[in-house]
């Protein structure tokens, strides 16, 4: 009954180990696909313009201030309910 025991428990961490090594092997070709990408020309004009606000000689730059809407304003009136309800009702 042991030896079932402890072959149960090598099977289940041969299990684990291999699912351990499948996930990694997954993440490694992620990486490998990232680290092509960061290498390109589009990733490091991407991040010079965004991240440091560079951009190519005689290019000019347009920023725009951030626009706020103002917020409607609601008015209120201090109606009895009575005739808050005749208004809704019978407008």
């Amino acid at each position: 009954m042991r030896q079932f025991y402890s072959l149960h428990q090598v099977e289940k961490a041969l299990q684990e180990a291999r699912l351990q090594n499948q996930f990694l092997k997954e993440e490694r070709e992620r990486l490998k696909e990232k680290k092509q990408y960061v290498q390109t020309e589009d990733f490091v004009e991407k991040e010079a313009r965004e991240k440091l606000g560079l951009g190519f000689p005689n290019q000019v730059k347009l920023v725009l201030p951030d626009f706020k809407k103002p917020e409607p304003q609601i008015e209120t009136i201090s109606l009895p309910v009575w005739q808050q309800w005749w208004e809704l009702l019978f407008p």
